[in-house]
């Protein structure tokens, strides 16, 4: 089987929108890179139901669209249900990154990558944390 990997949002936003970080270098470029590797048949990509709704609300929907199409065919679709939702709420008084953690789990992704590691440590024993430069 192929190495699954599931990108909290940050990462989709980082690329969408070339974030920089606090030093004013990119961050978009490196989740760029994780991209082009799973186009590269590296691995697979898992893309939640959560993160498209997350995307939504951050980003015009048709730039959320022409990422789906970019990565398509490296890309697993989880959808996450109310019972994950509860599963989450248990897990976090916040917890829409636990969701994130638990539809890893759920698709069995190997490594959780997130730009934001500060809000996932947490959950390391659950499952690999990394950050996209690190992969």
């Amino acid at each position: 089987m192929t190495k699954r990997i599931y990108c909290d949002t940050n990462v989709y936003l980082d690329y969408l929108l070339d974030r920089s970080n606090l030093l004013g270098r990119s961050i978009g470029d490196r989740a760029f890179r994780v991209f082009s590797r799973a186009l590269s048949c590296e691995f697979e990509i898992v893309f939640s139901s959560w993160n498209n709704d997350e995307l939504k609300s951050a980003v015009d929907w048709n730039t959320v669209k022409m990422l789906s199409s970019f990565l398509k065919r490296k890309t697993v679709m989880i959808e996450h249900t109310k019972d994950d939702i509860e599963k989450a709420r248990k897990m976090s008084e916040h917890y829409h990154d636990a969701l994130h953690v638990i539809l890893a789990q759920k698709a069995e992704a190997s490594v959780l990558v997130t730009s934001n590691l500060q809000h996932f440590l947490q959950y390391r024993h659950l499952i690999e944390i990394k950050l996209p430069q690190n992969l």
